[in-house]
């Protein structure tokens, strides 16, 4: 019921309507309250509901959520009780086109958050975003046109040599990086849940360098 009307909180707001499914609000809480994580990376804030679903479930975690929108950060901040706030790290962090991650997929963009965020050990990982965003693209050499980047999520690509064994990464949704991961990155990640509206990642033990020198792309790997 707690985690009921922190949801509905959320929903009912102006802004809240990309406010994850109440279903996936429920399966967040339950998981976490078993896996209890003492510093969590959100990468997606919204309007703050998953963020103080979180802390409200791990009272003793340490939570760093890193969002696109200043307009978002400013919701949460009024949304989520001050004592919560406490246990949370607000950074605004501008999202962008990466060049193609080559030894992962040379054909496929991904976006990120380019804006530097802090790492810890984080020992779990949730991912909603960043989301589409407004881009400018050169048409003529003196002409450029505004357009719409919506692509797969590349900022656990970019972590992923950074992650201890053990580390969870949830996603919420994010179908098409899900894919991405699956087909190209097994030999890093254990594929441990996943339904319509989920899925939930282990990071193996395999060590991954930074620069991706042996990388071992589970779609091309023969060993």
């Amino acid at each position: 019921h707690v985690i009921e009307g922190i949801w509905l909180k959320y929903k009912s707001n102006s802004e809240g309507t990309w406010v994850t499914k109440i279903n996936q609000a429920i399966r967040l809480h339950e998981y976490l309250k078993q896996l209890q994580p003492k510093h969590i990376l959100e990468l997606g804030t919204g309007i703050g509901c998953s963020t103080e679903i979180m802390a409200f479930t791990c009272p003793d975690a340490s939570i760093y959520t890193v969002e696109q929108h200043q307009k978002c950060i400013d919701a949460a901040k009024i949304l989520i009780p001050e004592r919560l706030q406490e246990q949370i790290y607000f950074k605004l962090a501008e999202p962008s086109v990466l060049i193609p991650l080559f030894e992962i997929n040379p054909f496929i963009h991904f976006m990120a958050y380019k804006t530097p965020y802090d790492w810890l050990d984080y020992d779990f990982i949730y991912v909603d975003g960043p989301g589409p965003f407004k881009s400018w693209r050169e048409k003529t050499p003196k002409e450029k046109w505004e357009t719409l980047v919506d692509l797969p999520c590349g900022d656990v690509a970019l972590i992923l040599h950074r992650m201890n064994e053990g580390t969870i990464i949830y996603f919420n949704k994010r179908h098409l990086t899900v894919h991405l991961y699956k087909r190209h990155l097994s030999h890093y990640l254990d594929l441990v849940e996943e339904s319509s509206e989920h899925t939930i990642f282990r990071r193996i033990k395999e060590i991954l360098k930074p620069d991706f020198k042996e990388f071992m792309n589970s779609d091309t790997y023969l060993g």
